[in-house]
Formats: structure tokens, sequence, C-alpha cells
């Protein structure tokens, strides 16, 4: 793709086809969106974005025309704003949406955050986690994975699931099979 080479204002979707098999081609989908789409998830035929640097979830109908702006806390400024959260990953059932505030930890100091957010009322609870920089959610036996990236470990609930050596990123439960990235810490 020529697109990937250019020094580019925003980021872009990509559709893609097959993807267990073979990515065969990818469609560029002319939706911008800021440099900070962290995650993508399609939920009840909509695609939910985290547009990160902008602490808000986008959400797009299947014809990629955007249908509804969430804020998972406030509308910020500026990425130096107290309010700004780096919004990551997300995961969503029946329900709700379930945010993963990165906070930079290694920055702020501040551990990440889970923000939960009804579907319908758009009532949001913040709840305070033990992780550092986390990424990724995903459900399993009706707990949460997550990465807790800062401490180099994949947390199962509160319970260490699984201790790597690098910053972990990266989930996906397929069949019955787990993936999970890694990644070299930054110094």
């Amino acid at each position: 793709m020529t697109d990937s080479k250019k020094n580019i204002k925003d980021g872009y979707i990509f559709k893609t086809f097959d993807m267990f098999e073979y990515i065969f081609f990818a469609i560029k989908i002319n939706f911008p969106i800021s440099k900070g789409c962290h995650q993508i998830v399609i939920n009840d035929n909509k695609i939910y974005i985290t547009d990160t640097y902008n602490n808000k979830i986008l959400i797009l109908n299947n014809k990629y025309e955007l249908i509804e702006t969430i804020f998972c806390l406030k509308e910020i400024n500026s990425l130096q704003d107290v309010n700004y959260k780096h919004v990551n990953s997300l995961y969503i059932d029946e329900n709700y949406i379930y945010c993963l505030f990165h906070n930079e930890t290694s920055k702020t100091g501040k551990n990440s955050q889970l923000c939960r957010i009804g579907k319908v009322k758009k009532d949001k609870e913040i709840i305070d986690t033990i992780f550092g920089c986390a990424h990724n959610i995903v459900r399993y036996n009706n707990k949460f994975l997550i990465c807790d990236s800062l401490g180099s470990k994949i947390f199962l609930g509160d319970t260490v699931f699984l201790e790597l050596e690098g910053f972990t990123r990266g989930l996906l439960i397929y069949k019955d099979k787990l993936f999970m990235g890694e990644s070299q810490k930054k110094s």
C-alpha cells in the first residue's frame, strides 16, 4: 500500500476479508480518524473505534458512516489535559461497552482504569485497577483477561494468569486458543 509510506495527517480504517486464512486485499475507507486509533471492534453490526488521543469512541454503521460519538470521560483539549486517559482497548457485551484506560502509567504514576458505559443510558462507572499501562481486555470464563503491560503480566480477574518478560499487549481468544502479544519494553 502506498499510503503507509506517506506522512499522513489522519489515520484510516482498512476493510479486510478472509483474515483467518490470508488477508488477500484491503480497501481504504475514506473516514479520517486521529492517529490514536488503538482498537476496532464490531458488535451488533456496528463498528466501534477507540479515538485514543481524544478520549472517545466512534461508532459507525455498516456503511462506515459515523452514527454516534461517546466521550469516555470528558471532552479534552490536549494530550496534557488532566482528564486525558489514553483510551486503549474495548470489550462489548449485550449491555455495556468496557473501555480500558491506559493512563500512561509510566509517565503519570496513575494505574490503568476500566470504564463501563451502559449501551442504552450511557451511564459511566470508573473502576480502578492494579495494572500499569494496560492493554487489551477480553472476556474469558466470566472474568476479564487484561494485559498489565508495565508489569509484563496477563491477569484473569485479579489473579496473575501468565507472566512474560516484555510489554504485554494483544489478546485474542479464537476457538480453543489464546493468542497474546509481547513487545520490547521501552527504556
